[in-house]
């Protein structure tokens, strides 16, 4: 039998809750899947990353504002472009995981 992990104080399950909110969106899993890589952390400017998954620069643009404000990617200027990167590797486990649960052959959606 496992060790139960502790509760954790209601200040960071607010803050989970927030990331859980901040990755509730199709088009954020989608940049950040991009951004995670296959080969582990990938960078892509904003114009990689629309014309990669069909989504116009703007949306892109509030979508990486949005994932910056909750500390998952971060941001680096070269030349005119901003290139972003996964902040947390545990955001990309976390996305991983939950893709493998729901491609697992006992998917919860099949009960």
């Amino acid at each position: 039998m496992s060790e139960q992990t502790p509760m954790p104080p209601d200040v960071v399950l607010q803050e989970m809750a927030g990331i859980f909110g901040t990755l509730a969106d199709p088009s954020r899993l989608k940049i950040l899947f991009m951004l995670c890589g296959e080969q582990g952390q990938a960078e892509h400017n904003v114009q990689e990353l629309a014309d990669a998954l069909g989504l116009s620069r703007p949306l892109v643009s509030r979508h990486l504002a949005y994932l910056l404000r909750w500390g998952v990617v971060l941001h680096q200027r070269r030349g005119t472009s901003l290139y972003y990167q996964v902040l947390q590797p545990a955001a990309c486990d976390m996305i991983q995981t939950l893709h493998g649960w729901m491609t697992s052959p006992q998917d919860l959606f099949d009960k």
